[in-house]
């Protein structure tokens, strides 16, 4: 009797396991069963080609989609990238990197000529100047590209050559020891400027600098802008300046609560770093960021202002689908992103790049 007793306990125990087992994989995989065509992605803009941000985005989009398989996605990349080497630049000192988009706008009509930029100091940057937010992510798309090629040097050449370049524009901040912040620019007009989100778009390239290369040196500096933006989330800052930018020194109470449109940057650039290098550190402040963006209350953030704010579902930005960053780490995110996810037809590319992108390098290794 005990023995017919044990077999059914041990019965009961497999088919629970088998169920749970069975729950976790369908909430997994709900992720990304909702009405959104993941792999119908929009194609660049004839104005597009010449933006290297946009041409980035276009290739790490891409390279998402290669991962899991989706027809074509691979070639879309390698021409994206083959772009990106065509709008490399070198700067007035012959450093090399990615530049602002060559155009005339409202930011670039204050400078009076296409692809100039007023700098934070006041004066206008060249046109060829290069920024950390276009390089960073250049880099990470090059850097992908030679895992995914399994090989080609000539985009690992000019993602080594511009990290090379841009090596020492930023410092380490006094009291944060390990720690590294690139300036917001090349030129000498944005040094000294702790701008958050383009110091961590620089560790994203670099952690994907490491995966294609695995030198110790990129590892390192990636950790340590990681180790930066603790000291950030630790001293309460969610703002878009560091606590050492003169702007946050300004006015801190204000700056520390300006939850903005550029978090899940940070939020993207820290689960990188994290799962790729096991920092649990990066792990948590990835979410502290996440929440910090999804549940704002400042005024800053109410009523909705979706140009700054694109959180609430009405305003179907490009941010919007930020839960969906952290939707493969826990339930809650999981659940918002299918709701998120609804209210959108298809998804642009760096909402592609952020809903499903690989933090395991050997997926890219699918040809």
């Amino acid at each position: 009797m005990k023995s017919r007793f044990l077999n059914f306990g041990l019965f009961l125990a497999f088919c629970l396991l088998a169920v749970l087992k069975t729950t976790a994989v369908r909430a997994e995989a709900t992720i990304f069963r909702v009405p959104t065509k993941i792999d119908d992605m929009p194609a660049l803009q004839a104005g597009d080609y010449v933006n290297s941000l946009a041409v980035a985005f276009d290739c790490l989009g891409s390279l998402a989609l290669h991962a899991r398989k989706v027809k074509g996605s691979l070639e879309r990349a390698i021409a994206d990238g083959q772009r990106l080497l065509a709008l490399q630049t070198v700067d007035g000192s012959g450093r090399s990197g990615w530049p602002y988009r060559p155009e005339m706008n409202v930011q670039t009509q204050k400078c009076g000529e296409a692809g100039a930029l007023p700098s934070f100091a006041g004066p206008c940057n060249p046109p060829e100047t290069p920024y950390m937010i276009q390089t960073g992510y250049a880099v990470a798309c090059l850097a992908q590209l030679h895992v995914a090629t399994e090989g080609d040097r000539e985009f690992l050449r000019a993602a080594e050559r511009a990290v090379t370049d841009s090596w020492s524009l930023g410092t380490s901040p006094d009291g944060c020891h390990g720690c590294f912040y690139y300036w917001y620019g090349y030129n000498r007009n944005d040094h000294q400027r702790y701008v958050r989100n383009t110091n961590l778009i620089m560790g994203l390239g670099l952690t994907w600098l490491y995966a294609a290369t695995g030198k110790q040196e990129y590892r390192e500096r990636a950790l340590a802008i990681a180790a930066a933006e603790h000291r950030e989330i630790a001293a309460g800052n969610y703002g878009y300046y560091g606590i050492d930018d003169s702007s946050h020194k300004a006015n801190g109470v204000l700056e520390r609560k300006r939850i903005e449109n550029h978090i899940p940057h940070h939020v993207k650039a820290l689960k990188d770093i994290g799962v790729m290098f096991g920092n649990q550190n990066a792990l948590e402040d990835s979410k502290r960021m996440l929440d910090a963006y999804l549940n704002c209350d400042s005024p800053h953030c109410r009523p909705a202002n979706c140009r700054d704010w694109a959180v609430p579902l009405a305003c179907k930005g490009t941010m919007t689908i930020a839960p969906c960053i952290m939707a493969d780490r826990d339930e809650t995110n999981s659940r918002l992103c299918i709701e998120t996810m609804r209210v959108f037809s298809r998804l642009n590319a760096f909402q592609v790049f952020l809903s499903v992108s690989t933090n395991d390098p050997v997926q890219l290794k699918n040809r």
